[in-house]
Formats: structure tokens, C-alpha cells, sequence
């Protein structure tokens, strides 16, 4: 493997402190010029249309049942770039919990894993419509055990409705667990909000170069 004259410079022979500073910093300068290129040419993650099927549950809901009853605040945010969301669930009449929803690149599906503070879990898969996602798989959550199915599909005025069913037969039939409707109470968009964890992975970025 041959060197080029850059290289040769940044390796001379002759040895000067003052040199061996001056070949630092223009070698320095000389991998951040051929950096900046690379990294505006770099496509951005998880930017294609795929990824804003569930941009319908981002912003904070506040949560009823359908007798009126307060269930709880749901908060969503994207996070890592905009490749996950992150949900943090605070329950009026369950406890809090948080959840994780992502696509993946193995099977192309969205995936949901939720835990809460009683340290239960759910694990669950996700299919798309043009009204909304259905997400299903079997879990044990509290006394629920068999094939969970939640769906949440957009509602008018922004609102997100979920609704909760549970197979103890394998899917031979189903029972009715909860029915919730998500009004939206704050705005937060995804555009601001990735473009910041954009901003910051740069910075990241170049300090870790450097």
C-alpha cells in the first residue's frame, strides 16, 4: 500500500516540535475537509415513509374509557434520530409505564415493548392500514394471558383511539379488554424535534472525529 504526498507530509522524517504541530493541524484540517462531504452526502436514518406510519400518536393525549371514566396520560416522542418513539404512560387507574416502538429492518413490521412500574410486559408486533396499526403477539400482562391485540387508529380532531382485545383460545375468539379515547392535548412535531437529535448526533460526531 502506497502512500500519497498528504500522507508522506503528515509522516516526515525530520523531526521539529514546531513542525510536528503545524503537520498535525494541517492533517487535521485535511480530514475534516474530506469529512464534511461525506457527512452531507450521508443519507439520513430512518427518513423514508415507513417510518411516519405512527407519527398520528405523536404529542401528549389525554386518555378516557368509553363510559367516561379518566384512564391516564399517554406522552410520544421520536427519539434516536426519529427511529423509535418513546411513550411514557401516566396511568389514573393502572400505574405508569413506558413503551418503545420501532421498525424493523429483519422483518419489516413495527414492534411495541412496553413495560410498567409492577414490572409487567408486553411484546408485541405490528401491521399497518390506512386508518391506523394493529399490534399483536402473545404476553402475559397481570392476570391476562393469551394473544393480546391493540389497535390504535386515527380519530377526528387528532384524537387516537385504542382498542384493547385479548385471545385466551388462540384466536378462536375474543374478549373485549379496554376501549380508549386519546384527545390530543400538545402538539409535538417531529420535524423540530428530530431535526434537534439530528443537530446533536453531528456535534457528536465531529467531536468524536477530532
Amino acid at each position: 500500500m502506497g502512500l500519497n504526498k498528504n500522507s508522506a507530509e503528515c509522516h516526515g522524517s525530520g523531526f521539529s516540535p514546531r513542525l510536528t504541530v503545524l503537520r498535525s493541524a494541517s492533517c487535521l484540517l485535511l480530514s475534516l475537509a474530506c469529512l464534511v462531504p461525506a457527512m452531507a452526502n450521508e443519507p439520513a436514518a430512518c427518513t423514508t415513509q415507513e417510518y411516519r406510519e405512527l407519527d398520528f400518536k405523536i404529542g401528549r393525549f389525554a386518555g378516557q374509557t368509553a363510559n367516561g371514566q379518566r384512564a391516564g396520560v399517554s406522552e410520544v416522542k421520536p427519539d434516536l434520530r426519529g427511529c423509535v418513539l418513546i411513550e411514557r404512560w401516566e396511568g389514573a387507574i393502572s400505574g405508569n409505564g413506558m413503551g418503545i416502538y420501532f421498525r424493523s429492518s429483519s422483518d419489516n413490521r413495527w414492534h411495541l415493548n412496553y413495560a410498567n412500574e409492577d414490572g409487567q410486559t408486553l411484546e408485541l408486533s405490528g401491521v399497518t392500514d390506512s386508518t391506523g396499526i394493529t399490534f399483536s403477539g402473545p404476553s402475559r400482562f397481570y392476570e391476562l394471558s393469551g394473544i393480546h391485540r391493540i389497535r390504535w387508529e386515527r380519530a377526528s380532531d387528532g384524537a387516537v383511539r385504542q382498542i384493547w382485545h385479548l385471545s385466551k383460545d388462540g384466536g378462536a375468539t375474543w374478549e373485549a379488554v379496554a376501549e380508549i379515547l386519546f384527545g390530543l392535548v400538545t402538539v409535538l412535531r417531529r420535524s423540530l424535534i428530530s431535526l434537534c437529535h439530528l443537530c446533536f448526533e453531528r456535534q457528536r460526531a465531529d467531536v468524536t472525529q477530532i
